[in-house]
């Protein structure tokens, strides 16, 4: 599909900035812009005044949005029910929004609060860490592959970087024992080999070590990528230690590389963005 297209078939879907905080506002549009350029959809600044959240009101945040010169829309609500309406609301194929690790509970950029804020997001989102600079076309894209079907998601996105960003990509995985399990990580790896033959790309494939279950923290560490796209952890599949030493996705937001996090929250179907 030729960009012309892609943006024709685009020009009502958004890929949206949400601003946790205004100190991030122009590193999140200029990272947002330039992931809509590539995809050939609009962009779009979104503040959401949650009254359970110590944030500006919606009027003030309008004022503060306007300045920046970009499309923009201020919300009051839960921001849990903004984040789950966007899709419908605004065509929203895709977030971009911040965290700070030194942010408040109360902060719409705490780590947590962020992630407790995107638990019904049905688009994938993509974290910045502040204070960083815009992620404008990632270079090196990372993802684990395992044995489940949601990695096939993870794969779809990262062919949507390799075909409209020119990113490079790096897909890693254990070196699986269990028979049973590596014919399912079998399965998924030949559906990227086809995905990927087809679009006429390629990508690297990398064995990772480590004795944890969590991955994508080794895959961070080890390749220092510049976007890891990750899997965020099924409420009905966490342990006792997802409840008291935190989730993967919270301890990857926490990670001292401070890598961009390209987040997809389980779901039943599989989302396709485009041909």
């Amino acid at each position: 599909m030729t960009h012309e297209r892609r943006r024709q078939q685009g020009k009502d879907q958004f890929v949206i900035a949400h601003v946790t905080g205004m100190d991030y506002a122009e590193a999140l549009a200029d990272t947002a812009a330039a992931f809509a350029a590539a995809l050939g959809k609009s962009m779009m600044l979104l503040y959401v005044a949650d009254p359970s959240l110590d944030t500006l009101g919606a009027d003030e945040a309008e004022q503060r949005l306007a300045a920046t010169g970009r499309s923009y829309v201020a919300l009051k609500g839960d921001t849990r029910e903004v984040v789950a309406s966007l899709p419908e609301m605004f065509g929203t194929v895709l977030m971009v929004t911040a965290v700070d690790p030194m942010a408040p509970r109360r902060n719409a950029a705490n780590p947590r609060t962020l992630l407790r804020g995107y638990l019904r997001c049905r688009t994938a989102y993509l974290v910045l860490t502040a204070p960083q600079e815009p992620l404008r076309a990632p270079q090196r894209v990372a993802l684990s592959v395992d044995y489940r079907r949601e990695s096939k998601e993870k794969m779809l996105w990262a062919s949507y970087m390799a075909r409209f960003m020119g990113s490079t990509v790096e897909v890693c995985h254990r070196d699986y024992r269990d028979e049973g399990l590596r014919q399912k990580w079998h399965n998924n790896m030949l559906f990227i080999k086809k995905l990927f033959s087809q679009l006429g790309l390629k990508f690297e494939q990398r064995i990772v070590t480590g004795r944890s279950t969590r991955v994508d923290i080794d895959v961070l560490t080890q390749l220092t990528p510049n976007l890891l796209i990750s899997r965020t952890t099924d409420i009905r599949e966490r342990d006792i230690v997802d409840i008291f030493a935190g989730t993967q996705e919270q301890h990857l937001l926490l990670h001292p590389s401070r890598t961009p996090l390209l987040f997809l929250n389980p779901r039943d179907d599989l989302y396709v963005l485009c041909d």
